[in-house]
C-alpha cells in the first residue's frame, strides 16, 4: 500500500461532514444503532467508489464499455455534458 494512499485515508477519516452528522444524530437522541448504520453506509460507499476507481468501471459493470463506446453512448455522454455545462452557466448564485 502506498504511503500517500494511507495519508489520504487518514485525512479523510477526520471528515468534518461525517463528524457533524454523527454529532447531530447523537444530539437528536438517536440510538447508537442509527449512528453505526450511518458509519457502515459511509464505509460501504467509500469502499465501492474506491474499488471502482482502482479497478475501473469495467470491473464493476462489464457490459458498460460496449454501450459507452457506441454511437448511442457518445450521444448520451454529449447530452449529459451539455446539460452540466448549461447548469454551470445558469446555476443560481
Amino acid at each position: 500500500m502506498h504511503i500517500s494512499l494511507l495519508a489520504l485515508a487518514l485525512v479523510d477519516s477526520i471528515n468534518p461532514s461525517a463528524i457533524a452528522v454523527t454529532l447531530y444524530l447523537l444530539g437528536q437522541g438517536r440510538t447508537a444503532a442509527h449512528v453505526v448504520t450511518y458509519i457502515v453506509a459511509i464505509f460501504g460507499t467509500y469502499l465501492a467508489l474506491g474499488a471502482t476507481m482502482m479497478l475501473g468501471l469495467d470491473a464493476v459493470l462489464p457490459g458498460v464499455r460496449p454501450l459507452a463506446e457506441g454511437r448511442l453512448g457518445f450521444i448520451v455522454q454529449s447530452l449529459i455534458g451539455l446539460a452540466m455545462l448549461v447548469y454551470a452557466v445558469r446555476a443560481p448564485a
